[in-house]
């Protein structure tokens, strides 16, 4: 066996090219590494390039209300059938509509276009005046189904006579212009315009009866879904 002697230490031939092979390996790795480095030096810089093109223009003017994402965090980007990542919402706060509870023993005091002093915990600082545009719906504040099926049963009746009304009307006009305007005899009398006034309340409250039950049996929660 042929032994090489350097500094008195003795090796093989098979040792020594091992050596010499783990070394290239060794040289080969960090060779890759660095450019590994070069390449994710590059993806940076792409990065920052697209991010430095990046404009997002909002279609109204308003306020950041909610940022869904942070800086460093990931976004996708939304597709036909994904949505994307919501990065942010902007809202009008110029015009808010919102929904209080008011307890039972209040409600009688309330009336549209009452003002109201509103507060929000996000402006600790700024009190918001409002007007009272709507209050509830009266099966959710407690009418019984009586109520209910009357009040309808007489809007209903009420519509139909307008109508009725202005339709009498309209014909009483017409008479008029051509009882004088012709030789020919044109009046409404009177059996009639009673006969028509009658039939048209009939006629609404018959065909506002349907809707008056269903509206009377709705549950409190199911009424205010449907208001």
């Amino acid at each position: 066996m042929n032994l090489s002697s350097r500094d008195s230490v003795l090796v093989s031939p098979q040792q020594l090219q091992d050596a010499a092979t783990n070394v290239e390996v060794a040289r080969a790795s960090l060779d890759a590494a660095l450019h590994g480095i070069e390449q994710a030096r590059a993806s940076v810089e792409e990065a920052d390039d697209r991010l430095a093109k990046t404009v997002f223009h909002a279609p109204m003017d308003g306020k950041v209300t909610r940022l869904q994402i942070e800086e460093g965090e990931t976004v996708i980007i939304g597709t036909m059938n994904n949505p994307g990542s919501l990065i942010l919402t902007i809202s009008d706060l110029g015009v808010v509509e919102i929904v209080v509870q008011v307890d039972e023993t209040d409600v009688p005091e309330l009336s549209i276009g009452d003002s109201a002093r509103i507060k929000i915990d996000a402006f600790p600082e700024t009190i918001f005046t409002g007007q009272v545009a709507e209050i509830g719906v009266r099966k959710a504040v407690g009418a019984t189904q009586r109520e209910i099926l009357w009040q309808f049963l007489v809007e209903a009746a009420l519509l139909t006579v307008a109508g009725a009304a202005v339709g009498m009307a309209a014909g009483g006009g017409a008479a008029v212009t051509i009882s004088s305007l012709t030789p020919l005899p044109a009046h409404v009398p009177l059996w009639a315009v009673v006969t028509a006034l009658s039939m048209a309340t009939v006629s609404g409250m018959l065909f506002g009866l349907l809707p008056a039950l269903r509206t009377a049996h709705l549950e409190p929660m199911a009424a205010l879904r449907h208001e």
